[in-house]
């Protein structure tokens, strides 16, 4: 079950980076976002990226391997209007050990008008 979150207002997202090895949180050389559209982005439409955020460097948001960033309004905006809900992604990558290793986790949700699911 995905998350639903209300068009044009800003959200809250926190995760932890931990090591697959020790399953402790760790603090990443760096750490970079991209969100999307995923409608658009499966479909090869123009304007997946939402909010021109590619690669976007978030590693002053996370602090001992706990993340805590915040999507603005524009990042949660409709981007068809004909459409009542879009499905997202963020994309948030990370890589540590000088580039030595990396990871990411893809969070997935949709930014709805009413701000309750329409499927």
């Amino acid at each position: 079950m995905e998350d639903d979150f209300r068009a044009n207002r800003s959200a809250r997202v926190t995760f932890t980076i931990t090591s697959l090895v020790t399953g402790l949180a760790f603090q990443p050389t760096t750490v970079k976002m991209t969100l999307y559209d995923e409608d658009r982005a499966e479909t090869g439409t123009a304007g997946a990226i939402v909010n021109s955020r590619l690669d976007t460097d978030i590693t002053s948001s996370v602090t001992a391997g706990v993340g805590d960033l915040t999507l603005t309004e524009a990042d949660m905006a409709i981007l068809d209007s004909a459409k009542p809900s879009e499905r997202r992604a963020l994309l948030i990558y990370w890589d540590y050990s000088g580039g030595a290793d990396s990871g990411e986790y893809t969070f997935r949700f949709t930014v709805s008008k009413n701000g309750v699911p329409t499927s």
